[in-house]
């Protein structure tokens, strides 16, 4: 199997215009972008998922942005030769990443994947199964169900279990009451994004979850429709791991058209990186925050308290990382994130 390779140099070349399907019906009508990093393994992994679909979808297009060669080796030597591939080097930023690989992309429907993310073999099917659906139309886009690696299995009891249970029980009642009060993403039945600017969205793997119309989506495992494309890029202003981009897009495309939830078609997320008492992440996550809220959210007094109070509870979250973590970083990286937004907003900036 041979990949055709592309340099990120040439993204800006037009594409001939591509008509746009009222309903897909074939899965050779969709493409597959992962955009990757530094994950030669997990995108194999990810790859593989794809090949084994029940419908197998046309295209997979990888957008590499890795700090070393030799990934495209890596997949031409491990992947069937059963689905075209095609090979992108660019530079790094998951945005810029993913503008690249829809606009190389050739199918009526783009499913933008994460490079850690292993679909369940009916995925694609579910997808396309919405897509289909004449009880929906000007879908934008169609995602799935995240669940446990382990859903399934049969677990073996461990002893003290039940207090174990009542205690996870607890601490996520807490949570959520935290996230609740103070404005922050939650799950909810209805997927509706709050005065806060911060999304909410469908529990994982929620057994009794129907196939649902919501604002949000998540950015690692939905499936967009060309005519999206057309009107819509994810935002290069949103730098490196581009915390908030899938809120971002997703709440512009909803108010235009449909979102749709799907919890039959099923992925799990192998991420191995933790978010916790990150310097980085936190001050990424603050500035985001603001940008995005000061971009895409009404700036009356509900919204604007709503705003401050989610940016109260993130510390909040931030001090009990720090205290349980004992490491500081993440809270050190919030006060200079909010440092930077307070300098913007003296200077009358977003």
């Amino acid at each position: 199997m041979t990949t055709r390779t592309s340099n990120a140099s040439s993204e800006n070349a037009g594409n001939a215009p591509h008509q746009v399907t009222q309903r897909v019906r074939y899965s050779d009508a969709i493409s597959v972008v992962i955009p990757t990093k530094n994950r030669p393994h997990d995108v194999l992994k990810a790859i593989s998922s794809v090949e084994n679909q029940s419908s197998r979808p046309a295209e997979i297009v990888i957008v590499d942005a890795s700090d070393e060669d030799g990934l495209e080796a890596l997949v031409n030597n491990n992947s069937s030769g059963e689905i075209r591939i095609e090979y992108i080097r660019s530079v790094a930023g998951l945005t810029h990443q993913k503008n690249i690989g829809i606009q190389k992309s050739s199918g009526d429907i783009v499913l933008v994947l994460d490079d850690d993310i292993i679909l369940k073999e009916d995925y694609v099917k579910e997808i396309l199964n919405v897509f289909n659906n004449t009880d929906f139309n000007r879908i934008g886009c169609v995602y799935g169900n995240q669940i446990p690696p382990n859903e399934g299995k049969n677990n073996v009891r461990k002893k003290g279990s039940f207090a174990y249970s009542i205690t996870v029980a607890l601490k996520t009642r807490i949570n959520t009451l935290i996230r609740t009060l103070f404005f922050l993403q939650k799950p909810s039945t209805t997927g509706k994004f709050r005065l806060s600017g911060y999304s909410t969205y469908p529990a994982p793997s929620n057994p009794g979850a129907n196939v649902s119309e919501t604002e949000g989506a998540p950015g690692g495992y939905t499936a967009y429709s060309r005519e999206v494309w057309d009107e819509f890029r994810f935002d290069e202003n949103l730098k490196g791991y581009s915390w908030g981009e899938d809120d971002d897009f997703s709440v512009r495309v909803s108010r235009k058209y449909k979102n749709i939830f799907n919890p039959k078609a099923k992925v799990i997320h192998h991420s191995k990186s933790s978010k916790g008492a990150n310097y980085a992440y936190s001050k990424m996550r603050i500035e985001n925050h603001h940008y995005l809220f000061e971009k895409n959210f009404p700036h009356a007094l509900r919204n604007r308290f709503a705003y401050n109070m989610s940016v109260l509870g993130t510390f909040l979250f931030e001090l009990e990382n720090a205290i349980v973590h004992r490491n500081s970083e993440g809270v050190k990286g919030f006060l200079d994130g909010l440092r930077v937004v307070h300098k913007k907003t003296i200077r009358g900036g977003a």
